[in-house]
């Protein structure tokens, strides 16, 4: 019988050692180090402390559905405080969230139609001590909506949203790279050890609108593009075909047309 269960939904996310105790029956951890870092423990019975998990809660109602669930089971959790997270919100939708919590607002523009993207403090536990939160905000129109693939693209659309930032909230970022007549590419940080093997490659040809990421056959690894003519030639990252993974759409196309190289650019991600 295991000791714990574990989830692995933030598995590589990267989490300070910040609390290293004992690892009493319902205490929560996170793993700080080795091939699971970032992944939540959830222990069902006392062992030792171990210097490579770092205490985020305690589990108060329900260890014993901990204690049955079986691989693949999916099991509720209510967390105390809720999250305090706003960016992606629109403002005034975060104005609300913030009152909700007793939370002094304060906006770094105070006028309509614009969109959270960073909030300070960044947690939810120290902006409650706090009782205040400042966020920074864009016009909406700045804000570029996507579709994303995870039936034919699961990998890929994984690695998209971990270095975009749309793992972790409504809003993601990437900087462009280039911008040309038909092609606009997005550079990801992507790390060398994380590998983008092939998947959902072009056939014929792309359309215009199609977002695609370079992957592990080419030089340009990691590299996001979008096309705003189609090709049966080269893919939305001007790579061939065979270096393309197609992870999904653009859907406000009129929006790149506007980028210039260098500008940090914010997608929404819509789900269908």
């Amino acid at each position: 019988m295991s000791n714990h269960i574990r989830c692995d939904i933030l598995a590589g996310t990267d989490v300070p050692c910040e609390k290293c105790s004992g690892r009493k029956e319902g205490t929560v951890l996170m793993r700080t180090s080795g091939k699971n870092r970032g992944s939540l423990y959830f222990y069902t019975q006392d062992l030792p402390r171990s210097l490579a998990h770092t205490v985020v809660g305690h589990v108060v109602h329900g260890i014993e559905l901990c204690k049955i669930a079986a691989e693949k089971d999916r099991l509720q959790i209510i967390v105390e405080p809720s999250q305090v997270d706003l960016v992606g919100m629109p403002l005034e939708s975060a104005r609300a969230e913030a009152e909700a919590f007793n939370l002094k607002f304060t906006p770094d523009v105070d006028s309509p139609d614009r969109i959270v993207i960073s909030q300070k403090p960044a947690t939810t536990l120290e902006a409650l001590s706090q009782g205040a939160i400042e966020v920074r905000t864009i016009p909406d129109k700045q804000v570029i909506s996507i579709t994303l693939d995870d039936v034919n693209a699961p990998r890929t659309c994984k690695i998209f949203r971990e270095f975009s930032g749309l793992k972790y909230h409504a809003i993601g970022r990437l900087p462009i790279l280039f911008s040309f007549d038909e092609v606009t590419l997005f550079k990801a940080k992507i790390p060398k050890a994380t590998s983008v093997l092939p998947e959902n490659i072009p056939v014929s040809s792309v359309d215009a609108g199609i977002l695609a990421m370079t992957n592990d056959s080419c030089k340009g690894v990691g590299i996001v593009g979008v096309r705003s003519v189609p090709s049966s030639e080269f893919g939305p990252t001007s790579e061939p075909f065979s270096g393309t993974n197609i992870i999904g759409t653009v859907i406000d196309m009129e929006k790149v047309a506007n980028l210039e190289e260098g500008e940090l650019v914010f997608f929404r991600e819509v789900r269908r």
